[in-house]
């Protein structure tokens, strides 16, 4: 009861935002593993590649404005420290199938020494570097709530927020900041958080296909015919912050009535990061076959929405079994209600 009765509460944008980012991760690996990066783009097919795979750039700032968002009052303390420690083992636990692999293609040799290193330096699982970034994120979440809830006005809330798009994600300025961009997402989920900003989502698409179209013919265009030359930074972009924004915005506040569904993309939101890491075989096993046939960048976007999904698909099943036979987080009743009333999502 008490679950069901915490499940009701909880705000389903969030959790839409986040299956769906996590989708979109599994979508950007589709060019990744395909030979998008390696093809002159030189047709109407490849340009709307282009398009696409802007769209689903949007994956990590979601993920980081969320986490902004649902972090709006973590303290420091010794209880929230601890919870990094399921996120590595859960690191941990998919890493040890992705040395293996490696080693069985050659990519790596066996030896233990080297092996305990790529864990701790975050390089064991080819998709690790994601749990880099959110591992130093994680530690740093209650300072940077310090720092937030030191500033006093809506107007000084956003003047830090416009001086960190400045230096991290304004394309053509100086970029030496540009790696901290993971701090500016954070913080405007934090600003969305605390003042509600609304867009009605009719706009919010016109706008995000006018973003899409413009950099997709940006991008296009400064190749020459010749390969994706990532004019634009993957998520230290402007252009991506204005599109994620408007993504977030368009969905935070819905909710979804249906009952299964609802409980579906809830079920996708808490397992995200087994399917980011189980992705990674996943997408090993789909793609080699394809890769062996040598299909041309066009042919293949054919098959861009069954790779994507499958790939998904078989990766949400690898997270439903990890989570239910190798339990790492807290899952008592208590804990499920204080996390859900504090993620309000």
């Amino acid at each position: 009861m008490i679950k069901n009765n915490a499940l009701k509460k909880r705000s389903s944008g969030l959790d839409i935002i986040k299956s769906l980012a996590i989708l979109f991760v599994v979508g950007v690996h589709f060019f990744l593993n395909t030979r998008y990066y390696t093809t002159n783009l030189n047709s109407l097919n490849l340009f709307i590649q282009v398009c696409i795979q802007q769209l689903f750039l949007s994956c990590i700032p979601l993920f980081l404005i969320s986490t902004g968002y649902l972090n709006n009052n973590t303290e420091i303390s010794t209880n929230y420290f601890k919870k990094i420690l399921p996120i590595l083992g859960i690191y941990f636990i998919y890493s040890v199938p992705a040395l293996l692999y490696r080693y069985s293609i050659n990519e790596i040799p066996f030896n233990l020494g080297l092996w305990i290193k790529q864990f701790f330096t975050f390089k064991g699982h080819r998709y690790s570097w994601y749990i880099n970034l959110y591992f130093g994120l994680f530690l740093l979440i209650p300072f940077f709530n310090r720092m937030y809830q030191s500033l006093t006005s809506k107007k000084e809330k956003l003047i830090l927020i416009t001086i960190l798009t400045a230096l991290t994600i304004v394309d053509g300025m100086p970029n030496y900041w540009a790696g901290i961009y993971p701090l500016t997402y954070f913080y405007i989920g934090k600003f969305i958080k605390e003042f509600q900003p609304n867009l009605k989502t009719n706009k919010c698409i016109i706008y995000l296909i006018i973003i899409l179209l413009l950099q997709g013919t940006i991008e296009y265009f400064v190749a020459s015919g010749e390969v994706y030359s990532n004019y634009f930074n993957h998520y230290s972009s402007i252009f991506r912050a204005i599109q994620s924004v408007l993504i977030f915005i368009m969905i935070y506040q819905k909710d979804i009535k249906h009952t299964k569904l609802k409980n579906l993309i809830t079920d996708i939101s808490k397992s995200t990061l087994d399917i980011y890491l189980a992705s990674f075989l996943t997408d090993r096993i789909l793609y080699k076959p394809f890769k062996a046939l040598g299909l041309s960048q066009k042919t293949m976007f054919l098959f861009l929405p069954v790779l994507v999904l499958a790939s998904f698909t078989f990766a949400y099943i690898i997270a439903k079994l990890r989570i239910n036979y190798i339990k790492l987080e807290t899952s008592n009743k208590k804990n499920y209600t204080n996390n859900t009333k504090k993620q309000v999502a």
